[in-house]
């Protein structure tokens, strides 16, 4: 009874070659990478619009850094970032990038920085 219901349900058609089984997989494979990337780029987004907290790090990306306090804006501005007049801030890039990209001391950045929190 079993190997009726079985034999049933089996498929007819020709066999596949392994390679037409494996195509299948290999779209499965590049479709989970794009979701994964999506999901890091609304992870991104959602930090990026959750109010930041506590000091300012060399972590934060500079959008929030500009939305942790107002006058943060005037103190990059006070050491030059942006330094370019055609440029404008990256907002996904993290503080610790902007002061390696333009040299600027991190330190002393920092410390501006955290001061407007006092």
């Amino acid at each position: 009874m079993i190997e009726e219901i079985v034999v049933q349900y089996l498929p007819t058609g020709p066999v596949l070659a392994s390679r037409e089984l494996e195509a299948p997989a290999l779209l499965l494979s590049d479709e989970s990478k794009r979701l994964q990337e999506v999901e890091m780029q609304l992870d991104a987004i959602a930090d990026s619009l959750s109010p930041p907290t506590g000091p300012f790090h060399l972590g934060m990306t500079m959008a929030a850094v500009l939305r942790r306090h107002v006058e943060a804006r005037d103190v990059l501005a006070a050491v030059g970032l942006p330094g370019c007049g055609g440029c404008s801030v990256r907002h996904d890039e993290t503080l610790e990038e902007a002061i390696e990209a333009y040299a600027f001391d991190g330190p002393d950045l920092l410390g501006r920085l955290n001061a407007l929190l006092i």
